[in-house]
């Protein structure tokens, strides 16, 4: 790496909780409701989980969403990765998938993480260490392009998808380990705000707009799907399939239908808060059941790395319409263009390179955007940038 810019310093290894006077707290903006989840789709040849034992089984769900990264005056239409989780309040105990509404995430190494979260200086927004962190992260480049896409500003909580994006370990009756990914479809579609739209729709638009709806009697749905993998196949597979940077592709692993997620009946607090768990005995937290899917934790194989850049490029090239390729790019442009500081020009340098790995149309079109120096860019491509 050429030079070490200093908005961003790396400390690898050093632990999340070693100093947390300039860490963000994250999912601190909060919302959620109640309801029921029905299976409507028999997976027992997959799983022996008795919440998706029997068509027709109902359990009682909460279902919490909120910003990711959100600081202290965040409102809820702004750009960002929104937590996702549903907590199943079953006879065994409390089964929660965790994740949120883009089925990537930023880094495959947790030590990463750890660097990533911190504040900027006096809590204020910094698209200049946010940037200089991704330029330097090469494998965030897959969440970035959703992030900055169509996707990264949902209209509510009501019109976007939800993503456990760990991989799981399904085992059925026989003993027959299988992986899977969960999905969970929003069944009144996917919208999305222009980012002229935004400002207008007040600091709690999104919590505003599920509890209504819930009023309403509108009460919002979404199909739960899992993409299983028999467990062989992960050693054999095109990409790493435990690798959270990564998506399975549905043509290799189609998507199942499980059942279906109805949220209606508001939330008298936060469900991730244990204030009134004295008074509302539902978020009790008994021992996990060993029997349940869990999220794989897992350490990558020595001389494995999948491609950073193939699935993001596919995702330009092949999944995005026009309309929404020109919108990605004047958002990257936008985004970008608020980088400052001494360290600009390697910044953005260093970012457009990925770009460009992903796909050159792309590259073009954003490095256009920024009034960038071709040729300064060529040399930081081929290695001459001092």
């Amino acid at each position: 790496m050429e030079s070490q810019p200093q908005e961003f310093t790396p400390a690898p290894g050093r632990p999340h909780s070693e100093d947390k006077s300039d860490q963000s707290y994250l999912h601190t903006r909060w919302s959620g409701a109640y309801g029921t989840f029905i299976v409507t789709h028999d997976v027992s040849a997959y799983t022996s989980t008795r919440v998706f034992s029997e068509v027709g089984k109902r359990t009682r769900v909460s279902v919490r969403f909120g910003m990711v990264g959100a600081e202290n005056d965040a409102t809820d239409t702004e750009r960002n990765m929104c937590g996702f989780a549903v907590t199943f309040h079953s006879d065994e105990g409390n089964w929660e998938i965790a994740g949120s509404n883009l089925p990537v995430f930023s880094v495959n190494d947790p030590q990463k993480f750890s660097d990533f979260v911190h504040t900027p200086p006096a809590h204020l927004k910094s698209p200049t260490m946010l940037w200089d962190y991704w330029s330097q992260t090469p494998e965030s480049l897959h969440q970035v392009m959703m992030l900055m896409s169509d996707r990264g500003l949902p209209q509510s909580y009501r019109f976007m998808n939800g993503y456990g994006v760990h991989t799981f370990s399904f085992i059925n009756a026989n003993g027959e380990r299988f992986w899977a990914k969960i999905r969970v479809k929003s069944a009144q579609g996917i919208e999305f705000f222009a980012d002229t739209e935004k400002k207008a729709k007040g600091i709690d638009f999104a919590q505003r707009d599920l509890a209504e709806a819930i009023d309403r009697g509108e009460f919002p749905r979404w199909s739960l799907k899992v993409q299983v993998m028999p467990e062989a196949e992960a050693t054999t597979y095109r990409y790493d399939p435990f690798d959270l940077t990564n998506v399975w592709p549905h043509i290799d692993y189609p998507l199942i239908d499980v059942g279906v997620v109805e949220l209606n009946e508001k939330s008298g607090f936060l469900p991730n808060s244990f204030a009134d768990a004295a008074v509302d005995t539902r978020f009790s937290e008994p021992a996990p059941n060993p029997d349940y899917p869990t999220p794989v934790w897992y350490e990558r194989p020595a001389g494995r790395a999948d491609d950073p850049y193939s699935q993001p490029g596919d995702l330009f090239r092949r999944v995005m319409k026009a309309d929404e390729r020109r919108r990605l790019v004047a958002n990257v442009v936008a985004s970008m263009n608020s980088i400052s500081g001494p360290n600009r020009e390697i910044i953005i340098d260093r970012q457009l390179c990925h770009w460009f790995r992903c796909d050159i149309a792309l590259g073009m079109a954003i490095a256009q955007g920024l009034g960038v120096d071709m040729a300064n860019l060529r040399r930081m491509m081929t290695g001459q940038h001092g």
